[in-house]
This record gives structure tokens, sequence and C-alpha cells, in this order.
């Protein structure tokens, strides 16, 4: 052996070396190759890993977004609903106080008791209102001004000659036109909801003002409410009707006049109301004043009381007269239900 490590052989030839020498070479290559297909295999599962990862940090991300989306979604759609229901409220809904031509109306329900039936006229009737127009118009020269749609529920600010030709001109109308009659039924029932209303107005205010109460006692029954007078004692001593019907015999008299002076008091206790809103906002004024004339009251001018005892004509007269009485009460009503503490829960 010489100092290479190589043997000789006799032969003189060095195959066994390099045979070794090959195979070595070849183990080592085959362990380069496994080496490098576990180190492709490693990466391959780490970039998949690591894509797994990613995917799961974007999916989290996409639905962290939807999520903030439908937090701001729902978050507006709240906000919406309590603007809105702040625009509520259940006094409109309970107690709804409108119009129906001549008549006021609360829930639906008429308060009065006559007024000119609403329709067209016809031609025919045009010709009669024209001709009857003409005739009983002053020769004055001048061409008589036209009369406004609904104008016998204008007030009246002509002098005493202007008043008549109005009177005749309401009384050619009144011809011309049927009147509707409304059942004491429903002005009962209808009384019958402005004494809830009132009640409810009487507790919304006692939680401002705990020793707030009207000078009378409501009792809200439907279409058969009572309204008591207190005495001296502060104890009820009489109890008077909300409600009244057609009869005219005499023993029911006495069950008229209880009604006149029912409905006295009533507007005393929307006076009351008037009075203690007015004492937390001034802003809120009533557009017909309410004044008591020789102990009667009026509501803009007209009478409450309603006169059962009168002729025919000037019953209709009387009965439209109430009837515009009853919707100038009820729009004063329906301007005291916009006092802002009533439309306030829990403490104000």
């Amino acid at each position: 052996m010489n100092m290479n490590g190589e043997s000789k052989h006799p032969d003189g030839t060095r195959t066994s070396s390099i045979d070794d020498l090959l195979r070595e070479l070849e183990k080592i290559q085959r362990r380069r190759r496994q080496v490098k297909e576990l180190r492709l295999q490693l990466y391959s599962e780490k970039k998949q890993a690591l894509q797994e990862q990613l995917n799961h940090a974007t999916l989290m991300q996409e639905q962290a977004l939807l999520d903030y989306r439908s937090a701001l979604y729902l978050n507006q759609k709240n906000r919406n609903l309590w603007q809105l229901a702040g625009q509520w409220s259940s006094w409109t809904d309970c107690f709804q106080i409108s119009h129906r031509g001549a008549y006021g109306t609360i829930n639906g329900l008429r308060l009065g008791a006559e007024a000119l039936a609403l329709q067209s006229p016809s031609a025919e009737e045009m010709e009669v209102s024209e001709e009857l127009a003409t005739n009983n118009a002053p020769n004055t020269g001048k061409t008589p001004a036209p009369r406004l749609p609904f104008s016998f529920l204008l007030p009246d600010t002509n002098n005493n000659n202007n008043n008549n030709d109005n009177n005749v001109a309401s009384n050619a109308s009144s011809t011309a036109r049927p009147t509707i009659k409304v059942p004491w039924v429903e002005i009962n029932a209808a009384l019958g909801h402005v004494a809830l209303l009132l009640v409810t107005m009487q507790e919304r205010l006692q939680s401002i003002d705990a020793e707030f109460v009207f000078r009378h006692v409501i009792k809200p029954q439907g279409s058969t409410s009572q309204i008591g007078i207190r005495r001296n004692s502060n104890q009820v001593s009489s109890w008077y009707p909300l409600y009244s019907d057609d009869n005219s015999f005499p023993f029911v008299i006495m069950g008229k006049r209880n009604f006149q002076l029912a409905l006295q008091y009533l507007v005393e206790c929307v006076v009351d109301a008037a009075h203690a809103i007015e004492k937390y906002d001034r802003t809120i004024v009533l557009p017909y004043p309410m004044e008591q004339q020789q102990h009667q009251w009026t509501v803009g001018g007209s009478s409450v009381q309603y006169n059962f005892n009168s002729g025919e004509q000037h019953h209709h007269n009387d009965a439209m007269e109430w009837t515009r009485t009853m919707k100038y009460l009820l729009t004063n009503l329906k301007q005291l239900m916009t006092f802002r503490a009533f439309h306030l829960y829990g403490d104000t």
C-alpha cells in the first residue's frame, strides 16, 4: 500500500477503488436528492400552512368588515326608528281630533247637532241661487261681490244691512241644500271621549303639579258620562249628565236643563286645563277664546248652550251654531294636546 492509500495489486489495476468511489458518489447524490425532496416537501407544507393562515385571516377580516357594516346598518336603522318614535304620540293615536266638513270630530265621532250638507249644487240650484241673489240685492249700481264657499262658517264683519242680506242668502242656501242631523247616540259618545281626554289631561298635569285638579269632577262613562260639582267642602254635591236625547216629554225638561249645565261645567274644566298649561308653556294659545258672559260660556263668540225649545227655523240656526261651537271647542282641545309634557313618559 502506498502513501495515497491505494492498494496495488499484482496486475497493476485500480478498478476496485474507482468502483467504491462511484458507489459512494451515487450514494451521496441519492442522499442529496432525498434531502432536496424533503426540503421541498417541508417548504410546500409550510407554504400551505401559511396560505391557510392567510386565508383564515382574510376570512376573519372580511367577516369583521361585514359585522361592522351590519352594526352600522342596525345602528342607523335604530336611530331612524328612534327619531320616528320621537314623532309618535299616544295622545294623537288615542284622541284623534279632526273635522268632517262643518262638524268637529273626535275619534271619528261627530260632536255637533246639525249642519248643511256638503254637496255640489246642481245647475238648476245655481240658477235659483243667482236669481234669489239678484232679486234680493240692493240696487246700488255696483255688481254684487261673489259669495265665498262655506261663507256661513266665516265670522260676520259687515254692517247690519249686510247682515240682513247674508241672513236672506243663508236662508235661501238652507232651503236649497238639506241639513244633516247627528243622532244623539253619536253626540253622547263624542262627549264621552271628550270627558276621557280631560281626565287624562288632569292625570298628566298632576305629574307636574300634584295639587292640580279641575274645579269639577269628570266621570268618563262612554255615552253616559257625568260631571260632578264640588262645593266648599270639596265634596261632590250633585252629578250632571253629559248626554241627552230627542225626547220632549215634560218630565225630561229637568234633564235637558242638567245637560246644559253639564256643558257649562265641561267648558270650565277646559279653561282650567288651559290656565294650567299656560303656566309652563306660554306659546300655546287657544285659537278660539273662551269667555263667560252673563253666566254663559262662549267659545269663539258662540254660546255653548243648546236650545231645545226654539221654533223649527230657530232650532236649525241654533243647532248649526252649537255645531260650530263644538268644533271650536275641539279645536281648542287639540291645541292643548300639543303641550310637550303630555308626550313624555316618566318624570318630567
